[in-house]
């Protein structure tokens, strides 16, 4: 811990046990997250993953910046069970399929649902922001999507 800095928790372990509680083989944060749910936490001074703590603490390995850690089992972002997640790194395959990646199919279904929409439904007020949400996009996808099509990239 550094120095000047409280808590009442002396291992990382306690403040997981304290803020977690179990479902199935999963443990659930009912703490703070981090805007996107992450778990996050104030550990020796600093904002910490909750999630990246414990894989690092887990299996040792020293993660930077560079490292993904994915949930691979459950798919649930609150999930702290560090058996549930792998790391990967940077220029690996397995790097690569850690983003959300959506299939040609995928992509011509949601911009086909988003010109069967009248004008006026398109061009409304925070249309793209709703429709970008309600289809778990980002809002710079759909427009990507809406406005330049796509480009297909074979990942075999």
């Amino acid at each position: 811990m550094k120095p000047g800095t409280y808590t009442k928790y002396q291992d990382f372990q306690d403040i997981v046990n304290d803020k977690t509680e179990k479902d199935g083989d999963c443990l659930i944060w009912t703490a703070g997250c981090h805007a996107q749910g992450y778990p996050m936490v104030r550990w020796e001074g600093k904002m910490v993953q909750v999630v990246r703590h414990l894989v690092a603490e887990n299996t040792g390995i020293e993660l930077r910046r560079d490292h993904r850690v994915r949930n691979t089992v459950c798919g649930n972002v609150k999930c702290c069970n560090p058996d549930h997640y792998q790391v990967f790194e940077r220029g690996t395959l397995e790097w690569g399929k850690t983003k959300r990646w959506t299939s040609y199919e995928e992509k011509q279904r949601l911009r086909d649902l988003w010109f069967s929409q009248s004008e006026e439904e398109q061009e409304a007020w925070g249309s793209k922001k709703r429709f970008a949400k309600k289809h778990s996009l980002n809002p710079a996808t759909l427009d990507t999507l809406i406005n330049n099509g796509f480009i297909l990239y074979d990942l075999k």
